[in-house]
This record gives C-alpha cells, structure tokens and sequence, in this order.
C-alpha cells in the first residue's frame, strides 16, 4: 500500500513538471527571439533601467521636474543598454551603387557601440535623402543591436545642358548636368561616365523626353548620328546629329516622321548628304537645306524625291 501511494505521488511530481515545462514553452512563442538570446541579469537590468526613465519623466510632467532630471535618466537608459545586449554591433546598408561610400562612413562613424536607443535616425534619414543621389532612405532599428537603412537610388536618366556653346571649338556642352526622369539634378559629370544616355536642352525637355526617347530608340541606326535633342518652344524637338546637321521634327507624330527619314536614308543616303537641315514638319514632305559652302554663295532650300519611287515621301 505504502509503494503504491510512493508511485502515485511520483507520477503526480512528473506530471506537474511536464505541465510546468509545457506552460513554459507555451510562454516561450511570446517572447521575442532576440530577448531570449540576451542573459536574464542584463535584461532585468535593462528593465530596470526603463523604469527609471518612465518614472523620471512622470516626475517631470506631474511636477517641477527639472531638465537635469530627464537628461540624467536618459543617459543612463543609454549606459545600462549598451552595455547590456542593446550597443550596436552591425550597421546593415541596402540599396547603395553610387552614393559616396567615404560620406556614407564618416557620416556612421560612431554609432557602432552606442546605444541602439540612442542612434537618432530620423537626422540619418534626413542626411541622406540630401544626398544628390538619394530619392529615398529608410533607417530602422533592428533590435537588440543592428541598424538598418535602406536606399532608394536616383537612375540616370539623361543629360541636360547648363551652358550653351558659344564658340565651334567651346566643349561645355559635354560637361552637362545628370538627371532623373523626375527633372532632379544628380550634378555634373562628364558624359564619358555614361556613354549611353542622351543630351537634351530646352525647357522642359527631361519630362519631355520621357515620351519622346523611346520613339527615337526605335530608330537605332539613327540614335547612334544624335548628339543633342533641342526641345523647342516646349512643343517639338530638333535633333542635331554629328556633324552638326539638323532634323526639325513635327510637334506631332514624332514617330512617323522619323520613320519617314530612317526609309529616305534607307533608299537615298539622305543622312550622309552634305546638308544643313532636314526639315520633316510638314505632312507627307521632306524639305533639304543645302550648306552655303556647297550651295555656292547661299544655303539652297529644295524638296526632297525618292528616287525609289519618284515621288515626294
């Protein structure tokens, strides 16, 4: 009898402990994961730490607190946490191919080992949506001891001359400002540094070369001659080719009208003529400007025939 209540009271003692152990782990799923890795006396200590702070600013609001108080409890907040799991140990960057990696570290130095706390990240976030390459930037805290930030860079979109050329031999034209497709000026680069985009000028021309670009890209044989597209009275666009020559496009059907041009070039040469300007601005005619030199005493204004078909194109 007595052996028999000795196994009772034992299996009674195991099944407390397996219920005791199931509450623990059921508590286990509502707590953080990074609290779990942090020792339990640092994290007391941490709590206590918060305490202090909640009940230091209650003083200060409820009575004549004074500024020392509030500064003080802060501080120590600060001390006890980045000494106890909460200092910063990793500083995680995404997003970044051209912001400038020495600002980006001069301006981080220092908040490795602070308090993740105390790392102000909205004047991080502002600092770097100043950046010229910077449309955007997140910075959070990863606790108990990284921070994050995340970039949202500015795409080159094309170059938009600042200075006109004043003279045959003035080059400041291919020094000219980088943009966005939103008419943000990146800053000044010379355009060996991105040999693909375009140089555009007039106003209004980077918004408008949204819409205008991709029917010249459809031209690929003549986007190669293009070395500027004018915008013109906001309405239409020249494009002026190397060498200097000038094709006047229409304000509508840019698309045709370049078609037009790429079919007389295909039959004709057009583009390798020695000419001044191609004027396409009228429906279904091609007006050739001649050079004076070529022409004689003055440039010679004639229409344009294939000589495919004969006609005018």
């Amino acid at each position: 009898m007595a052996h028999a209540t000795r196994k009772t009271i034992s299996k009674t003692r195991a099944s407390a402990r397996k219920s005791a152990e199931g509450r623990g782990s059921g508590l286990a799923r509502f707590v953080p994961s990074f609290l779990r890795r942090i020792p339990v006396r640092r994290l007391i200590r941490a709590v206590v730490v918060v305490a202090l702070l909640v009940w230091g600013v209650a003083v200060f609001v409820a009575g004549d607190g004074h500024q020392k108080t509030l500064d003080a409890a802060q501080t120590g907040f600060y001390s006890v946490t980045a000494k106890n799991g909460f200092a910063v140990r990793d500083v995680l960057i995404e997003g970044r191919e051209r912001l400038d990696l020495q600002w980006l570290q001069k301006r981080l130095d220092g908040v490795r080992g602070m308090s993740v706390f105390a790392v102000d990240i909205a004047l991080i976030k502002n600092d770097l949506e100043r950046q010229n390459w910077v449309a955007s930037a997140a910075v959070q805290r990863l606790l108990p001891d990284r921070i994050k930030i995340t970039l949202v860079e500015r795409v080159p979109f094309v170059f938009l001359t600042e200075a006109q050329p004043s003279t045959k031999n003035d080059t400041n034209h291919l020094r000219a400002a980088l943009m966005d497709d939103t008419a943000t000026r990146i800053g000044r680069y010379d355009r060996a540094a991105f040999p693909d985009l375009l140089l555009v000028e007039g106003k209004g021309a980077v918004i408008a070369a949204k819409k205008f670009l991709p029917l010249l890209a459809a031209e690929e044989a003549l986007k190669a001659r293009v070395e500027r597209c004018v915008y013109v009275g906001e309405r239409r666009w020249d494009l002026i080719l190397n060498g200097g020559l000038r094709i006047k496009l229409p304000e509508d059907d840019a698309g045709y009208a370049l078609r037009r041009l790429m079919k007389a070039q295909e039959e004709d040469g057009l583009l390798n003529k020695p000419l001044k300007s191609i004027d396409l601005r009228q429906v279904g005619r091609i007006i050739l400007e001649t050079r004076p030199e070529q022409a004689g005493s003055k440039a010679e204004v004639k229409e344009f025939s294939s000589k495919a078909e004969g006609d005018n194109i």
